[in-house]
């Protein structure tokens, strides 16, 4: 005996069809769920003894390449929706293509030796890729934040003329 099938409903309700909404929960979100598992591999690493630093560490370089590929993903969305932010932009285009390359050695798969070629450039400090990163990630929650803020107002807007 089959069941009756349920209407497919094209909403989220986590997102209302909002192409931002969407692109934070289905992208961004999980940007910012690596970001905190190599904040605190990093930060396990850095507080552990010589003798007991390779498993944060072996965290620390599984989570890195994950949160810099969501970020890519994070970010072609952005350009995929539309977003206009000058700045955010800028930052986006300074560190695409090293992201790119990121994203690429995480997706597909290479030996090792190329595979940590594809991933260098983040660990070299001097470079400041991490750092660019980063802030991009920082400016991303900002965007994020800033939107929900105006359909938040927006909303109690839409409240206050009943």
């Amino acid at each position: 005996m089959s069941t009756p099938s349920r209407p497919q409903r094209s909403e989220d309700p986590n997102t209302g069809n909002d192409p931002v909404l969407a692109l934070y929960w289905n992208y961004f979100s999980v940007a910012r769920r690596a970001f905190e598992m190599v904040e605190e591999a990093e930060r396990s690493t850095r507080n552990a003894k010589a003798s007991e630093r390779d498993v944060p560490f072996a965290r620390y370089q599984a989570f890195l390449p994950m949160w810099l590929a969501a970020l890519f993903t994070t970010c072609e969305g952005f350009r995929a929706i539309g977003g206009k932010r000058p700045a955010l932009e800028a930052q986006m285009d300074e560190i695409m293509e090293p992201l790119r390359t990121v994203w690429l050695h995480t997706v597909n798969y290479h030996d090792d030796a190329t595979q940590k070629q594809g991933r260098a450039p983040f660990y070299e400090r001097s470079a400041g890729l991490l750092q660019k990163a980063a802030d991009l990630h920082n400016a991303l929650i900002g965007f994020f934040h800033d939107h929900v803020v105006a359909l938040t107002k927006k909303a109690e807007g839409d409240i206050h003329k009943n």
